[in-house]
């Protein structure tokens, strides 16, 4: 592992805000796009819908994991017909007085290759108390 990240890792300081499975997201879910200050992880089981990042558009797929940092501009929309479905986590992510995101780059959207192994992380993370199931 490279010895700068190791000890970005080292500082990190991780804080889990909020987290939830939305089985789908509410009929009323998006906004156009504006700042929030902390980071998102989207995992994206079924449905149709719309995230923008920063004035990119993606049309995710399930499968996808998103990784939205804090600060950049996000909006989103899901279909009525077939909303979307997906855990989610909201948190942040700093090491000393910076945040994660503005340290190392991160991919925005990951195919992810083992499914049942992620949603396990976000059943095991909802079942430890930290947020809502909707």
């Amino acid at each position: 592992m490279d010895p700068a990240l190791r000890e970005h890792l080292r500082r990190l300081d991780l804080d889990l805000l909020m987290a939830g499975h939305a089985d789908p997201v509410p009929a009323d879910w998006g906004r156009s796009a504006r700042s929030d200050g902390y980071n998102r992880f989207y995992l994206i089981l079924d449905g149709v819908g719309s995230i923008t990042s920063d004035g990119v558009e993606y049309q995710p797929r399930p499968g996808q994991l998103y990784f939205l940092p804090a600060g950049s501009a996000l909006g989103f929309s899901a279909s009525r017909e077939r909303p979307l479905r997906k855990y989610w986590a909201h948190f942040t992510a700093t090491v000393g007085e910076h945040d994660l995101a503005t340290l190392v780059t991160l991919p925005r959207v990951v195919e992810v290759a083992e499914l049942p192994a992620v949603q396990e992380m976000f059943v095991r993370l909802l079942a430890a108390g930290k947020g809502p199931r909707r």
